[in-house]
């Protein structure tokens, strides 16, 4: 009976999933901010502005005592995993002074009036800033094409606004810890790594929460070289760094620590107060700017002519080894993103779509002489694109989410919309999209029980084996099964996540699921059961409500960490959830998921007028097999290239496929 009510909610008139949208409980009260003067808006700027001197002194004196990231640490994995760029600093440094002078006024004005926060803050969200404001006209001059998350349902901030909530919580790497199963995780039983090494792609493509710096860009650390707390006056108010008691220690007074500094912010694009918004580097539109930059600066770095830049067949080198990779290799790769090399999966699909790139740009500069390099370089991009999506669409989502919810999502209407009902939502970016790292393996075998080609966790932004074994870990990729999407994770992601030689003496690695929750809680995403009840109209009270997507195993596993149901982080809910019938992950992560992605086929038809799911394809020419098979040495390839070969899932010769197109 449950399974029939869940799919009543699916679907709507307006999005493939409708959210509450957010409206006034007290209008009433909000009637005295309505004739505040001018003045008063200035007077709490001001405030604003005079503590965001008071940060820049206190960044001053922890630059004196050479307090940032080091070369060769795990903040520096975890740096370059969310390296910022010059504009993004820019906005991050006038975000931070709308967020004090918002502080300021809900503080101060609407305490003294007994206004709930979260009322006055969505009446800032909607008030002109008077002409006169200094932050209204820094605003105007700013560069308006950059993006921020998105919410499907309000933030949840201990003070309305920004105050990340953790009293009565358990910490993050006390959560992670359910995850650990000593490696007794489950293969799956139809997905190969290609599957999730598209997967991180793709996040690579929608997602980049970048991180905040000082005011001068230089980086900010929130432990000392041995992995310990730093003292209080030390301590940059971004950090919250994620703690455990030290093993290494007989007292507990000392916690180890991995560094967490908070996401970089967004200006509201109407330049008003209210709650920040997390600023995305990456836009909601599947264009491979992971590849050829984010930005205009970034993109001019990654061209040649028609061509983008290569090294042979491969990526280009890095000029400067600290800004991509943490290890002192000499073969350290470049692209559009910082995280190119975050493992060898990211640099072998990176280098798959740059030998595409090349390939078309190559055929139209000899069968087209009149073309200009940037009439070449625009069109292969474009081609390269429209492949890209096309294996996106009609092969790799139907299987994340589902043949029922993909059905449901081709047939949704399409029209035109606003700009910014397009951008990538923060439960997408830092919950939902995250799925795959449950079904990251620990190493990588040359095939079914043959010779493991490398351990995950000495790879970690180091490229050190891709040029020496590239085909090799391609049909790895295509013959090796992913893990289970389930509640327990390798442990070269939970345990031993960005490990550097340099910080074994200390600690031995980070943890990929505990930085998640702390990202989900920094960006005040709602529990998991909010979520619930938002896709699918299900109240969850108590534990036992947990069993329509959970079973009973995984519920008492959450009640042994969180004291409350209603507690409980969205990440942690969707990977303890049970798999949807035809898909890959549960039903919640499925409802974001899907929304997202419907977001993006409904942006791709407001640019181009064509609807992504259903453009023209010539037979296997625009697959991921026809994909492989050009820009590779594998001779034969599965029909569909994220499922092992089967009876169902037959190989194919390459030769024959090069042969239709």
């Amino acid at each position: 009976m449950i399974k029939v009510i869940l799919l009543l909610f699916i679907g709507g008139s307006n999005c493939f999933f409708d959210f509450p949208e957010q409206t006034y409980n007290s209008p009433e009260l909000l009637k005295p901010l309505s004739y505040l003067s001018k003045d008063v808006y200035l007077n709490y700027e001001n405030q604003g502005l005079r503590s965001y001197l008071q940060q820049v002194n206190l960044e001053n004196t922890i630059q004196r005592h050479n307090i940032s990231i080091k070369n060769g640490s795990i903040s520096h994995s975890q740096w370059l995993d969310r390296l910022p760029s010059e504009s993004s600093q820019e906005i991050n440094n006038l975000a931070l002074k709308f967020l004090k002078t918002s502080n300021y006024f809900v503080m101060n004005q609407c305490g003294n009036k007994n206004i709930p926060s979260e009322e006055c803050i969505r009446y800032l969200k909607e008030k002109e800033l008077p002409n006169e404001s200094q932050l209204k006209s820094e605003c105007n001059s700013i560069d308006n094409e950059y993006h921020s998350f998105r919410r499907l349902l309000p933030a949840n901030y201990k003070d309305g606004l920004y105050q990340m909530n953790k009293i009565g919580l358990p910490k993050p790497l006390e959560v992670s810890a359910l995850a650990s199963d000593n490696e007794n995780t489950k293969e799956d039983d139809d997905n190969n790594l290609a599957f999730i090494q598209w997967a991180q792609f793709i996040e690579h493509d929608l997602v980049k929460a970048v991180v905040t710096t000082m005011h001068d860009g230089d980086t900010i650390e929130c432990c000392n070289s041995e992995y310990f707390n730093l003292l209080p006056r030390y301590r940059h108010p971004s950090c919250e760094p994620l703690e455990s008691v030290d093993i290494r220690q007989h007292t507990f007074d000392r916690k180890s620590c991995l560094n967490y500094v908070r996401s970089s912010l967004a200006v509201n694009k109407k330049c008003r107060l209210g709650v920040p918004e997390q600023l995305n580097e990456a836009s909601s539109a599947l264009d491979l700017s992971q590849l050829y930059g984010y930005t205009t600066e970034a993109q001019i770095g990654m061209k040649s002519k028609g061509f983008l830049k290569s090294n042979g067949e491969f990526l280009p080198y890095a000029e400067i080894v600290k800004d991509f990779c943490v290890s002192d290799t000499e073969k350290c790769y470049m692209a559009g993103d910082s995280r190119v090399n975050a493992n060898p999966y990211t640099i072998i699909l990176y280098t798959i779509f740059l030998r595409n790139h090349n390939q078309i740009a190559k055929k139209l500069t000899n069968e087209n002489s009149l073309m200009t390099d940037d009439e070449i370089f625009t069109k292969a991009k474009d081609l390269n694109t429209r492949i890209y999506r096309d294996i996106i669409f009609k092969e790799w989502l139907p299987i994340l989410i589902g043949n029922d919810n993909m059905n449901k999502l081709t047939k949704e209407k399409l029209k035109k919309q606003t700009s910014e009902s397009f951008e990538v939502s923060n439960e997408f970016g830092v919950a939902a999209a995250r799925f795959y790292y449950s079904m990251i393996p620990s190493s990588q075998k040359k095939n079914i029980n043959e010779t493991t080609l490398f351990n995950l966790h000495d790879e970690f932004y180091a490229s050190n084996l891709v040029d020496k074994n590239f085909d090799e870990q391609i049909e790895g990729i295509l013959n090796q099964k992913a893990l289970a999407m389930d509640s327990t994770y390798s442990n070269s992601v939970l345990k031993r996540y960005f490990a550097t030689k340099d910080s074994k003496a200390f600690i031995s690695g980070a943890d990929a699921l505990g930085w998640d929750i702390q990202i989900g809680r920094d960006h005040g995403l709602q529990g998991y059961t909010e979520y619930v009840k938002a896709c699918y109209g299900i109240k969850i009270k108590r534990w036992s409500d947990l069993s329509f997507s959970m079973n009973e195993e995984g519920i008492s596993k959450l009640k042994t960490i969180y004291s409350d149901v209603n507690d409980i982080d969205l990440i942690i809910g969707g990977i303890f959830e049970k798999i949807d019938k035809d898909a890959s992950v549960g039903p919640t992560f499925n409802c974001i998921l899907s929304e997202q992605f419907s977001k993006v086929r409904q942006l791709y038809y407001n640019l181009s007028g064509e609807d992504v799911t259903s453009t023209p394809t010539t037979a296997l020419c625009d697959s991921g097999a026809a994909l492989i098979c050009r820009t590779t040495n594998v001779k034969t390839i599965q029909k569909n290239i994220f499922a092992s070969a089967s009876k169902s899932n037959e190989l194919i010769n390459c030769t024959d496929i090069l042969k239709e197109c």
